[in-house]
């Protein structure tokens, strides 16, 4: 018969420390109506960024396919 296995060594004794509470956001005291606006132009600017990274990468695999090209002739 071969040497008992131990049990797992880990750190006892040691509690999970609560999370100091989260300070209250700049959302946290604006009205509803206010919020919807903030939404909408969040949104916004989140299609902005799409349409930007878009156009990015179609003109980086466009510049690729052209030194493809190019490099085949």
């Amino acid at each position: 018969m071969g040497p008992k296995k131990k049990g797992k060594k880990g750190k006892k004794g040691k509690k999970e420390e609560e999370a100091p509470p989260e300070e209250p956001s700049e959302y946290d005291t604006m009205d509803v109506p206010m919020l919807k606006e903030v939404i909408q132009m969040l949104r916004q600017q989140l299609e902005k960024a799409q349409v930007d990274r878009n156009y990015v990468q179609h003109e980086r695999v466009s510049a690729i396919n052209f030194n493809l090209e190019v490099s085949a002739n």
